[in-house]
Protein backbone atom coordinates (compact mmCIF):
# COMPACT_ATOMS: atom_id res chain seq x y z
CA UNK A 1 0.00 0.00 0.00
CA UNK A 2 1.31 3.33 -0.69
CA UNK A 3 1.42 6.45 1.08
CA UNK A 4 1.51 9.93 0.38
CA UNK A 5 5.39 11.05 0.61
CA UNK A 6 4.14 14.77 1.25
CA UNK A 7 2.53 14.16 4.16
CA UNK A 8 4.20 15.23 7.48
CA UNK A 9 1.32 13.86 9.64
CA UNK A 10 2.46 12.14 12.85
CA UNK A 11 2.21 8.28 12.19
CA UNK A 12 2.32 6.62 15.78
CA UNK A 13 0.56 2.81 15.78
CA UNK A 14 -1.93 4.69 17.88
CA UNK A 15 -2.63 7.44 15.56
CA UNK A 16 -2.65 4.50 12.43
CA UNK A 17 -5.35 2.53 14.27
CA UNK A 18 -7.49 4.91 14.75
CA UNK A 19 -7.21 5.81 11.11
CA UNK A 20 -7.48 2.43 9.71
CA UNK A 21 -10.27 2.21 12.58
CA UNK A 22 -12.05 5.23 10.47
CA UNK A 23 -11.71 4.11 6.65
CA UNK A 24 -12.65 0.50 8.11
CA UNK A 25 -15.68 2.06 9.24
CA UNK A 26 -16.63 4.03 6.45
CA UNK A 27 -16.04 1.53 3.75
CA UNK A 28 -18.00 -0.74 5.96
CA UNK A 29 -21.61 1.14 5.71
CA UNK A 30 -20.56 2.07 2.43
CA UNK A 31 -20.16 -1.74 0.89
CA UNK A 32 -23.14 -3.73 0.48
CA UNK A 33 -21.25 -6.50 1.48
CA UNK A 34 -21.51 -8.52 4.93
CA UNK A 35 -19.21 -6.62 7.67
CA UNK A 36 -16.56 -9.86 8.33
CA UNK A 37 -15.99 -10.09 4.40
CA UNK A 38 -15.11 -6.41 4.09
CA UNK A 39 -12.83 -6.29 7.36
CA UNK A 40 -11.15 -9.59 5.96
CA UNK A 41 -10.51 -7.58 2.45
CA UNK A 42 -9.59 -4.50 4.64
CA UNK A 43 -7.02 -6.46 6.37
CA UNK A 44 -5.26 -8.75 3.30
CA UNK A 45 -4.47 -5.11 2.13
CA UNK A 46 -2.86 -3.20 4.96
CA UNK A 47 -0.46 -5.72 5.97
CA UNK A 48 1.70 -3.26 7.87
CA UNK A 49 -1.69 -3.89 10.21
CA UNK A 50 -0.63 -7.33 12.41
CA UNK A 51 -1.06 -9.68 15.31
CA UNK A 52 -3.17 -8.24 18.06
CA UNK A 53 -4.26 -4.87 15.92
CA UNK A 54 -6.16 -7.33 13.57
CA UNK A 55 -8.51 -8.08 16.57
CA UNK A 56 -8.53 -4.84 17.82
CA UNK A 57 -9.61 -3.37 14.65
CA UNK A 58 -12.66 -5.61 14.04
CA UNK A 59 -13.96 -6.09 17.71
CA UNK A 60 -13.83 -2.36 17.78
CA UNK A 61 -15.34 -1.52 13.96
CA UNK A 62 -18.11 -4.05 15.40
CA UNK A 63 -18.74 -2.09 18.32
CA UNK A 64 -18.95 1.25 16.67
CA UNK A 65 -21.78 -0.06 14.00
CA UNK A 66 -23.87 -1.85 16.94
CA UNK A 67 -24.17 1.38 17.83
CA UNK A 68 -25.06 3.20 14.79
CA UNK A 69 -28.23 3.62 15.19
CA UNK A 70 -28.05 5.96 18.91
CA UNK A 71 -24.99 7.81 16.66
CA UNK A 72 -27.84 8.55 13.49
CA UNK A 73 -30.26 9.43 16.12
CA UNK A 74 -27.97 11.58 18.70
CA UNK A 75 -26.67 13.56 14.95
CA UNK A 76 -30.33 14.46 13.43
CA UNK A 77 -32.39 14.67 16.54
CA UNK A 78 -30.03 16.19 19.66
CA UNK A 79 -30.74 19.75 19.77
CA UNK A 80 -33.34 20.02 16.67
CA UNK A 81 -37.00 19.41 16.29
CA UNK A 82 -36.43 16.92 13.45
CA UNK A 83 -39.96 15.69 12.12
CA UNK A 84 -41.45 12.46 11.36
CA UNK A 85 -41.89 12.82 8.10
CA UNK A 86 -37.80 13.41 7.40
CA UNK A 87 -37.40 9.54 8.73
CA UNK A 88 -36.26 6.30 6.78
CA UNK A 89 -39.04 3.51 6.36
CA UNK A 90 -36.30 1.97 9.41
CA UNK A 91 -37.55 5.28 11.43
CA UNK A 92 -33.94 6.51 11.28
CA UNK A 93 -32.90 10.18 9.65
CA UNK A 94 -32.99 10.05 5.71
CA UNK A 95 -30.54 11.08 4.11
CA UNK A 96 -27.60 10.65 6.66
CA UNK A 97 -24.51 11.82 6.57
CA UNK A 98 -21.61 10.87 3.64
CA UNK A 99 -19.72 7.57 5.19
CA UNK A 100 -16.55 8.97 6.06
CA UNK A 101 -18.57 11.78 8.01
CA UNK A 102 -20.52 9.46 9.68
CA UNK A 103 -17.21 7.16 10.11
CA UNK A 104 -15.80 10.52 11.97
CA UNK A 105 -18.87 11.09 14.34
CA UNK A 106 -18.34 7.43 15.23
CA UNK A 107 -14.75 7.74 16.26
CA UNK A 108 -15.40 10.76 17.49
CA UNK A 109 -17.86 9.71 20.10
CA UNK A 110 -15.99 6.80 20.57
CA UNK A 111 -13.04 8.86 21.83
CA UNK A 112 -15.34 10.67 23.89
CA UNK A 113 -17.42 8.15 25.75
CA UNK A 114 -15.41 4.92 25.12
CA UNK A 115 -12.36 6.58 26.09
CA UNK A 116 -13.04 9.29 28.15
CA UNK A 117 -10.88 11.86 26.22
CA UNK A 118 -11.99 15.64 26.73
CA UNK A 119 -13.97 17.10 23.48
CA UNK A 120 -10.79 18.67 22.35
CA UNK A 121 -8.62 15.48 22.77
CA UNK A 122 -11.28 13.80 20.93
CA UNK A 123 -11.47 16.44 18.38
CA UNK A 124 -7.58 16.64 17.42
CA UNK A 125 -7.41 13.02 17.19
CA UNK A 126 -10.20 12.21 14.90
CA UNK A 127 -8.79 14.67 12.89
CA UNK A 128 -5.38 13.26 13.03
CA UNK A 129 -6.99 10.05 11.95
CA UNK A 130 -8.89 11.35 9.35
CA UNK A 131 -5.87 13.02 8.13
CA UNK A 132 -3.82 10.18 7.60
CA UNK A 133 -6.27 7.86 6.13
CA UNK A 134 -6.36 10.34 3.16
CA UNK A 135 -2.29 10.32 2.77
CA UNK A 136 -3.19 6.69 2.20
CA UNK A 137 -3.51 6.28 -1.49
CA UNK A 138 -6.22 3.60 -2.62
CA UNK A 139 -5.22 0.09 -4.12
CA UNK A 140 -8.11 0.90 -7.15
CA UNK A 141 -9.67 -2.55 -5.84
CA UNK A 142 -11.60 -0.19 -3.43
CA UNK A 143 -14.86 1.96 -3.57
CA UNK A 144 -13.64 5.67 -3.13
CA UNK A 145 -14.42 7.24 -0.02
CA UNK A 146 -15.78 10.99 -0.52
CA UNK A 147 -13.44 13.16 2.25
CA UNK A 148 -15.08 16.01 3.76
CA UNK A 149 -14.45 19.69 2.47
CA UNK A 150 -14.49 21.08 6.07
CA UNK A 151 -13.97 18.26 8.63
CA UNK A 152 -13.07 20.12 11.56
CA UNK A 153 -16.97 21.93 11.02
CA UNK A 154 -18.25 18.20 10.47
CA UNK A 155 -16.85 17.37 14.07
CA UNK A 156 -17.78 20.54 15.64
CA UNK A 157 -20.80 20.63 14.37
CA UNK A 158 -21.87 16.65 16.06
CA UNK A 159 -20.08 17.64 19.60
CA UNK A 160 -22.30 21.27 19.64
CA UNK A 161 -25.39 18.68 19.10
CA UNK A 162 -24.70 15.87 21.43
CA UNK A 163 -23.36 18.56 23.97
CA UNK A 164 -26.77 20.16 23.85
CA UNK A 165 -29.15 17.45 24.04
CA UNK A 166 -27.12 14.20 25.66
CA UNK A 167 -30.53 12.54 26.81
CA UNK A 168 -32.60 13.25 23.52
CA UNK A 169 -35.19 15.12 25.56
CA UNK A 170 -36.73 16.54 22.50
CA UNK A 171 -37.39 13.11 20.59
CA UNK A 172 -40.50 11.57 21.35
CA UNK A 173 -40.19 8.37 24.00
CA UNK A 174 -39.78 5.51 20.77
CA UNK A 175 -36.65 7.38 19.47
CA UNK A 176 -35.29 7.78 22.77
CA UNK A 177 -35.63 3.99 23.66
CA UNK A 178 -34.28 3.04 20.07
CA UNK A 179 -31.30 5.37 20.79
CA UNK A 180 -30.96 2.95 24.24
CA UNK A 181 -30.52 0.02 22.16
CA UNK A 182 -29.43 1.23 18.57
CA UNK A 183 -32.01 -0.79 17.05
CA UNK A 184 -34.22 1.01 14.02
CA UNK A 185 -37.50 2.13 15.47
CA UNK A 186 -39.39 0.07 12.58
CA UNK A 187 -37.27 -3.33 13.94
CA UNK A 188 -38.18 -2.21 17.41
CA UNK A 189 -41.70 -2.06 16.86
CA UNK A 190 -41.91 -5.30 14.72
CA UNK A 191 -40.65 -7.17 17.47
CA UNK A 192 -42.71 -5.63 20.55
CA UNK A 193 -45.58 -6.64 18.21
CA UNK A 194 -44.29 -10.42 17.69
CA UNK A 195 -42.63 -10.65 21.77
CA UNK A 196 -44.46 -7.58 23.93
CA UNK A 197 -42.26 -4.59 24.55
CA UNK A 198 -40.19 -5.83 27.37
CA UNK A 199 -38.85 -9.08 25.75
CA UNK A 200 -38.49 -6.61 22.30
CA UNK A 201 -36.25 -4.21 24.31
CA UNK A 202 -34.30 -7.62 25.86
CA UNK A 203 -33.55 -8.74 22.34
CA UNK A 204 -32.50 -5.39 21.03
CA UNK A 205 -29.60 -5.36 24.31
CA UNK A 206 -28.56 -8.73 22.88
CA UNK A 207 -27.61 -7.70 19.51
CA UNK A 208 -25.59 -5.04 21.05
CA UNK A 209 -23.74 -7.68 22.29
CA UNK A 210 -20.67 -9.18 20.88
CA UNK A 211 -21.60 -12.65 19.25
CA UNK A 212 -19.63 -15.43 20.54
CA UNK A 213 -17.16 -18.11 19.08
CA UNK A 214 -19.06 -21.35 19.48
CA UNK A 215 -17.08 -24.84 18.06
CA UNK A 216 -18.89 -27.89 17.05
CA UNK A 217 -16.64 -30.70 18.32
CA UNK A 218 -16.84 -34.10 16.34
CA UNK A 219 -18.61 -37.09 17.89
CA UNK A 220 -16.33 -39.34 15.82
CA UNK A 221 -13.05 -37.96 16.91
CA UNK A 222 -12.07 -37.46 20.65
CA UNK A 223 -15.31 -36.14 22.01
CA UNK A 224 -16.10 -32.80 23.51
CA UNK A 225 -14.91 -33.13 27.54
CA UNK A 226 -11.13 -33.92 25.55
CA UNK A 227 -10.94 -30.85 23.10
CA UNK A 228 -11.95 -28.48 25.98
CA UNK A 229 -9.28 -30.04 27.69
CA UNK A 230 -6.82 -29.96 25.03
CA UNK A 231 -8.12 -25.81 24.26
CA UNK A 232 -7.29 -25.17 27.73
CA UNK A 233 -3.57 -26.77 27.66
CA UNK A 234 -3.52 -24.39 24.72
CA UNK A 235 -4.27 -21.71 27.01
CA UNK A 236 -7.74 -21.25 25.56
CA UNK A 237 -10.61 -21.98 27.79
CA UNK A 238 -13.50 -22.82 26.45
CA UNK A 239 -17.26 -24.72 28.22
CA UNK A 240 -19.75 -26.91 27.76
CA UNK A 241 -23.06 -24.62 25.50
CA UNK A 242 -25.89 -25.13 26.99
CA UNK A 243 -28.03 -26.92 24.29
CA UNK A 244 -26.01 -28.27 21.56
CA UNK A 245 -24.09 -32.08 23.09
CA UNK A 246 -21.20 -30.92 20.72
CA UNK A 247 -20.73 -27.59 21.74
CA UNK A 248 -18.11 -25.64 23.19
CA UNK A 249 -17.92 -21.80 23.64
CA UNK A 250 -14.92 -20.55 23.92
CA UNK A 251 -14.03 -17.65 26.51
CA UNK A 252 -12.56 -15.20 23.88
CA UNK A 253 -12.18 -15.07 19.97
CA UNK A 254 -8.87 -15.90 18.50
CA UNK A 255 -6.67 -17.42 15.56
CA UNK A 256 -7.56 -20.76 16.62
CA UNK A 257 -4.80 -22.14 13.11
CA UNK A 258 -2.05 -21.93 15.23
CA UNK A 259 -3.83 -23.31 18.46
CA UNK A 260 -1.94 -26.63 18.99
CA UNK A 261 -4.35 -29.53 19.36
CA UNK A 262 -3.98 -33.12 19.09
CA UNK A 263 -5.13 -34.55 15.94
CA UNK A 264 -8.03 -36.78 17.31
CA UNK A 265 -9.21 -33.17 17.82
CA UNK A 266 -11.52 -31.91 15.30
CA UNK A 267 -13.99 -29.45 15.23
CA UNK A 268 -15.87 -26.77 13.35
CA UNK A 269 -16.91 -23.20 14.10
CA UNK A 270 -20.59 -23.23 14.13
CA UNK A 271 -22.62 -21.26 16.21
CA UNK A 272 -24.85 -23.12 19.04
CA UNK A 273 -28.38 -22.37 17.27
CA UNK A 274 -26.99 -23.44 13.96
CA UNK A 275 -25.84 -26.66 15.54
CA UNK A 276 -29.52 -27.80 16.79
CA UNK A 277 -30.82 -27.38 13.01
CA UNK A 278 -29.36 -30.96 12.03
CA UNK A 279 -29.86 -32.25 15.63
CA UNK A 280 -33.43 -31.75 14.54
CA UNK A 281 -32.92 -34.81 12.36
CA UNK A 282 -30.51 -36.96 14.70
CA UNK A 283 -33.61 -39.95 14.95
CA UNK A 284 -33.76 -40.16 11.16
CA UNK A 285 -30.20 -41.10 10.18
CA UNK A 286 -29.61 -44.79 11.17
CA UNK A 287 -29.33 -45.69 6.95
CA UNK A 288 -30.81 -44.77 3.75
CA UNK A 289 -30.65 -40.74 2.23
CA UNK A 290 -31.13 -37.38 3.68
CA UNK A 291 -31.19 -34.47 1.63
CA UNK A 292 -29.33 -31.38 2.89
CA UNK A 293 -31.25 -29.06 -0.17
CA UNK A 294 -29.98 -26.02 1.07
CA UNK A 295 -26.83 -26.72 1.81
CA UNK A 296 -24.41 -23.78 1.33
CA UNK A 297 -20.64 -23.75 2.49
CA UNK A 298 -21.78 -27.70 3.72
CA UNK A 299 -21.44 -27.36 7.49
CA UNK A 300 -24.86 -28.59 8.31
CA UNK A 301 -24.62 -31.67 5.70
CA UNK A 302 -20.97 -32.05 7.69
CA UNK A 303 -23.38 -32.19 11.00
CA UNK A 304 -25.40 -34.85 9.78
CA UNK A 305 -22.43 -36.98 8.18
CA UNK A 306 -21.12 -36.91 11.61
CA UNK A 307 -24.16 -37.67 13.31
CA UNK A 308 -25.12 -40.48 10.53
CA UNK A 309 -24.59 -44.38 11.56
CA UNK A 310 -23.00 -46.37 8.67
CA UNK A 311 -25.27 -46.71 5.86
CA UNK A 312 -26.29 -43.60 5.03
CA UNK A 313 -25.17 -40.63 2.93
CA UNK A 314 -26.11 -37.25 2.95
CA UNK A 315 -26.61 -35.84 -0.40
CA UNK A 316 -25.74 -31.71 -0.64
CA UNK A 317 -27.11 -29.44 -3.10
CA UNK A 318 -28.04 -25.42 -3.22
CA UNK A 319 -29.63 -23.33 -5.34
CA UNK A 320 -26.42 -21.84 -6.46
CA UNK A 321 -23.45 -23.39 -7.74
CA UNK A 322 -20.83 -21.39 -6.58
CA UNK A 323 -22.30 -21.68 -3.07
CA UNK A 324 -21.40 -25.68 -2.34
CA UNK A 325 -18.08 -24.91 -4.16
CA UNK A 326 -16.00 -25.05 -0.49
CA UNK A 327 -17.69 -27.99 0.25
CA UNK A 328 -16.40 -30.09 -2.96
CA UNK A 329 -13.06 -28.74 -2.06
CA UNK A 330 -13.28 -30.06 1.52
CA UNK A 331 -14.27 -33.69 0.27
CA UNK A 332 -11.48 -33.72 -1.75
CA UNK A 333 -9.38 -33.97 1.43
CA UNK A 334 -11.71 -36.29 3.34
CA UNK A 335 -12.73 -38.39 0.90
CA UNK A 336 -14.15 -40.65 3.52
CA UNK A 337 -17.43 -38.22 4.53
CA UNK A 338 -20.84 -39.84 3.45
CA UNK A 339 -21.76 -36.99 1.75
CA UNK A 340 -22.05 -36.92 -2.09
CA UNK A 341 -23.04 -33.00 -3.98
CA UNK A 342 -25.32 -32.75 -6.67
CA UNK A 343 -25.37 -30.53 -9.08
CA UNK A 344 -28.14 -26.95 -9.27
CA UNK A 345 -31.20 -28.33 -9.80
CA UNK A 346 -30.71 -32.49 -9.25
CA UNK A 347 -32.04 -32.65 -5.74
CA UNK A 348 -34.62 -34.42 -7.42
CA UNK A 349 -32.34 -37.75 -9.21
CA UNK A 350 -31.89 -39.49 -6.14
CA UNK A 351 -35.46 -39.09 -5.17
CA UNK A 352 -36.86 -40.60 -2.73
CA UNK A 353 -35.47 -39.51 0.55
CA UNK A 354 -35.71 -40.59 4.26
CA UNK A 355 -35.19 -36.99 5.04
CA UNK A 356 -34.86 -33.60 4.10
CA UNK A 357 -33.58 -30.53 5.43
CA UNK A 358 -34.87 -27.22 4.07
CA UNK A 359 -31.91 -24.58 5.57
CA UNK A 360 -34.03 -21.57 3.59
CA UNK A 361 -32.15 -18.34 2.29
CA UNK A 362 -34.18 -15.68 4.76
CA UNK A 363 -33.76 -12.30 5.90
CA UNK A 364 -30.62 -12.98 8.64
CA UNK A 365 -31.98 -10.84 10.83
CA UNK A 366 -31.19 -13.90 13.65
CA UNK A 367 -27.19 -12.79 13.08
CA UNK A 368 -27.47 -9.19 13.27
CA UNK A 369 -24.76 -9.48 16.35
CA UNK A 370 -22.68 -10.71 13.42
CA UNK A 371 -23.84 -8.44 10.64
CA UNK A 372 -25.24 -4.57 12.43
CA UNK A 373 -25.74 -3.17 8.97
CA UNK A 374 -28.49 -5.85 8.04
CA UNK A 375 -31.56 -3.56 8.92
CA UNK A 376 -30.80 -1.29 6.23
CA UNK A 377 -30.05 -3.22 3.47
CA UNK A 378 -33.76 -4.80 3.67
CA UNK A 379 -37.08 -3.30 2.96
CA UNK A 380 -39.92 -3.94 4.16
CA UNK A 381 -42.20 -4.93 3.36
CA UNK A 382 -40.84 -5.24 -0.08
CA UNK A 383 -37.62 -7.80 0.52
CA UNK A 384 -39.47 -9.49 2.90
CA UNK A 385 -42.37 -10.89 0.72
CA UNK A 386 -39.70 -11.53 -1.58
CA UNK A 387 -37.43 -13.79 0.17
CA UNK A 388 -41.19 -15.18 1.87
CA UNK A 389 -42.15 -15.96 -1.97
CA UNK A 390 -38.81 -18.06 -2.54
CA UNK A 391 -38.71 -19.80 1.03
CA UNK A 392 -41.92 -20.91 0.00
CA UNK A 393 -40.76 -22.33 -3.01
CA UNK A 394 -38.01 -23.99 -1.59
CA UNK A 395 -40.87 -26.18 0.62
CA UNK A 396 -43.01 -26.70 -2.53
CA UNK A 397 -39.71 -27.93 -4.41
CA UNK A 398 -38.29 -29.85 -1.95
CA UNK A 399 -40.34 -30.74 1.18
CA UNK A 400 -41.96 -33.54 -1.97
CA UNK A 401 -38.78 -35.45 -2.50
CA UNK A 402 -39.17 -37.25 0.86
CA UNK A 403 -40.85 -40.43 0.81
CA UNK A 404 -44.20 -41.17 2.34
CA UNK A 405 -43.52 -41.34 6.32
CA UNK A 406 -40.23 -39.05 6.22
CA UNK A 407 -39.45 -36.09 7.91
CA UNK A 408 -38.42 -32.46 6.55
CA UNK A 409 -36.98 -30.51 8.79
CA UNK A 410 -37.35 -26.18 7.60
CA UNK A 411 -35.13 -24.07 9.18
CA UNK A 412 -34.19 -20.18 9.10
CA UNK A 413 -31.37 -17.83 10.35
CA UNK A 414 -34.42 -15.72 11.84
CA UNK A 415 -37.33 -15.12 13.64
CA UNK A 416 -39.34 -13.10 12.01
CA UNK A 417 -43.11 -14.73 11.90
CA UNK A 418 -43.67 -13.85 8.16
CA UNK A 419 -40.39 -16.16 7.87
CA UNK A 420 -41.07 -18.93 10.11
CA UNK A 421 -44.40 -19.94 11.72
CA UNK A 422 -46.86 -18.04 10.12
CA UNK A 423 -45.17 -19.64 7.07
CA UNK A 424 -45.20 -23.16 8.01
CA UNK A 425 -48.96 -22.75 8.88
CA UNK A 426 -50.04 -21.50 5.70
CA UNK A 427 -47.96 -23.82 3.62
CA UNK A 428 -49.51 -27.39 5.92
CA UNK A 429 -52.88 -25.64 5.35
CA UNK A 430 -51.85 -26.14 1.62
CA UNK A 431 -50.63 -29.86 1.86
CA UNK A 432 -52.81 -32.05 3.57
CA UNK A 433 -50.25 -34.95 3.03
CA UNK A 434 -48.14 -32.94 5.47
CA UNK A 435 -48.35 -32.66 8.92
CA UNK A 436 -46.50 -31.51 12.35
CA UNK A 437 -44.25 -33.75 13.81
CA UNK A 438 -42.56 -34.07 17.10
CA UNK A 439 -38.81 -32.36 17.07
CA UNK A 440 -36.11 -35.53 19.08
CA UNK A 441 -36.01 -35.69 22.88
CA UNK A 442 -34.03 -33.33 23.79
CA UNK A 443 -35.80 -29.77 22.24
CA UNK A 444 -38.51 -31.41 24.69
CA UNK A 445 -36.68 -30.95 27.80
CA UNK A 446 -37.12 -28.06 30.45
CA UNK A 447 -34.08 -26.43 29.37
CA UNK A 448 -35.86 -25.51 25.88
CA UNK A 449 -39.29 -25.03 27.12
CA UNK A 450 -39.55 -21.32 26.68
CA UNK A 451 -38.18 -22.15 22.60
CA UNK A 452 -40.54 -24.84 21.54
CA UNK A 453 -43.91 -24.42 20.13
CA UNK A 454 -46.96 -25.91 22.01
CA UNK A 455 -46.93 -29.27 20.08
CA UNK A 456 -43.33 -29.46 20.52
CA UNK A 457 -42.61 -29.56 16.64
CA UNK A 458 -40.94 -25.93 16.39
CA UNK A 459 -38.41 -24.30 18.46
CA UNK A 460 -37.55 -20.54 18.20
CA UNK A 461 -34.27 -19.56 19.58
CA UNK A 462 -33.41 -15.95 20.68
CA UNK A 463 -30.36 -14.37 21.71
CA UNK A 464 -31.29 -13.18 24.73
CA UNK A 465 -33.37 -16.04 26.29
CA UNK A 466 -30.67 -19.52 24.28
CA UNK A 467 -27.73 -17.55 24.64
CA UNK A 468 -27.78 -18.37 20.33
CA UNK A 469 -27.89 -16.65 17.06
CA UNK A 470 -31.36 -16.03 15.89
CA UNK A 471 -32.96 -19.45 14.87
CA UNK A 472 -36.37 -21.30 13.63
CA UNK A 473 -36.78 -24.85 13.48
CA UNK A 474 -39.55 -26.95 12.16
CA UNK A 475 -40.24 -30.25 12.00
CA UNK A 476 -42.93 -32.02 9.45
CA UNK A 477 -43.89 -35.31 8.20
CA UNK A 478 -45.26 -36.80 5.12
CA UNK A 479 -48.67 -39.08 5.68
CA UNK A 480 -48.18 -40.03 2.28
Amino acid sequence: MKTNPESRIASTPQNDLRAYLLELYARIIASTFPPDQVIGHFLRHRRDVRGSAKGFLAATVFALLRSRVRLLLMDHWCGSAIQQGDMDPHGVPAGGPLPIQEAMKAVFLWLREGLGESAAEAEANTLLALELAMARVPDGRETPLVWPASPREVVRAFEKRISSDPDLALAPESIRRSARVSVPPAWLDRWSGQFGSEAALELAESFGEPSPLDLRVWRKGAGRAKAIEAFREAGIEGKPTNLAPEGVRLAKKGNLKNTPLPATIRYEIQDEGSQMVALALEDCLAAGKVLDACAGSGGKSMHLADLACEGLTVYSHDLEERRIEPLKERLITEPDLPIQTLPCGGASTMAPYDAVLIDAPCSGMGRLRRDPILPWRLRIPEDMERIVAAQRDCLDTYAPLVRPGGVVVYATCSFEAEETRELVASWLAEHRDFATDPLPERFQRASMALARGADGSQVTLLPHREKTDGFFIARLRRLR
